[in-house]
């Protein structure tokens, strides 16, 4: 959460050197979640050494919500943050895939909220604007 804190306090650079500092993260029943966290801070402090990495270690996640099954916290379905780490790596086509597989888990999930979420990321996907 450091680097996200330090984003939200307009401190980039340290946000910067925060992201690249994260540990890898346990494989437990937070490992999706965190590792979505990492994605948020490295997407949103333009650090992009990381993207390919994190994008690997979330694929086999890729039908999943992150987080749920610690049962206790969820920030919804892997595919979201997989569709936005292949639109930074430039794979529009990709990111579009993992968007819809994102909107499809949300609807079985009954989330409108990260339907409502993940459809507006296939919207930005097909627009071209995606990971923006």
């Amino acid at each position: 959460m450091r680097p996200l804190v330090l984003l939200a306090e307009g401190r980039s650079e340290q946000a910067r050197e925060a992201v690249r500092m994260v540990p890898e993260s346990p494989r437990d029943l937070l490992y999706e979640l965190r590792t979505c966290l990492h994605a948020t801070a490295a997407l949103a402090a333009g650090v992009t050494d990381h993207l390919q990495d994190l994008y690997d270690r979330l694929l086999p996640a890729r039908d999943e919500l992150a987080g749920a099954g610690s049962g206790l916290v969820t920030l919804g379905p892997v595919a979201l943050y997989l569709g936005r780490l292949a639109a930074a790596l430039d794979r529009p086509d990709l990111a579009e895939e993992h968007f819809r597989q994102a909107t499809a888990l949300a609807a079985r999930a009954e989330s409108p909220h990260w339907a409502a979420t993940a459809q507006s990321a296939v919207t930005a996907s097909e627009r071209g604007q995606a990971g923006r």
